[in-house]
């Protein structure tokens, strides 16, 4: 006579842990951390740089930006002028973590420069021409990322039951 190996699972204590940890708030702010710091890295990611981040520029002037300097112009005599301006944006986002009712994260940067690049509504013409990402684009891109985290925190926990 074969035998059998038979369980009988108690999905009501399961789904009563894996609540647990959704509802658990060290755990939720864990989580959103570990997504804003990523989210803030992907919105700090300058796009490649191009001919206008170096001498002579492309708009014939001889004008051009050099990242985490500002504005340069070469002068007649070939001398190079400008002046060591920028707020690099790229080094200046923070995070924060709000916690009422429901926990919010937020990566913000106070770079004064930083809508003409990113704000759907403020974006200077050839900020998408140049690379740079909107930030709805960034939050479209990054919503998926964020759920596969999710789903690995619940992964683990229900491979720890």
């Amino acid at each position: 006579m074969a035998k059998a190996l038979t369980f009988k699972p108690s999905f009501d204590e399961v789904f009563k842990k894996i609540g647990l940890l959704i509802n658990n708030p060290i755990e939720r702010e864990r989580l959103l951390l570990r997504g804003v710091l990523e989210l803030k890295d992907l919105a700090a990611a300058y796009p490649r740089a191009g001919a206008w981040n170096r001498a002579p520029g492309t708009r014939g002037d001889n004008r051009w930006y050099q990242r985490n300097f500002g504005a340069r112009w070469k002068r007649k005599d070939g001398t190079l002028g400008g002046k060591n301006n920028s707020q690099q944006l790229q080094k200046n986002w923070q995070i924060e973590i709000m916690k009422r009712d429901e926990f919010t994260a937020s990566a913000f940067t106070e770079v004064t420069y930083a809508p003409f690049l990113l704000d759907d509504d403020k974006r200077v013409s050839w900020a998408a021409v140049h690379g740079w990402q909107s930030l709805t684009d960034i939050e479209a891109e990054y919503m998926d990322r964020f759920e596969e985290l999710a789903l690995d925190e619940l992964d683990k926990a229900i491979n720890d039951l």
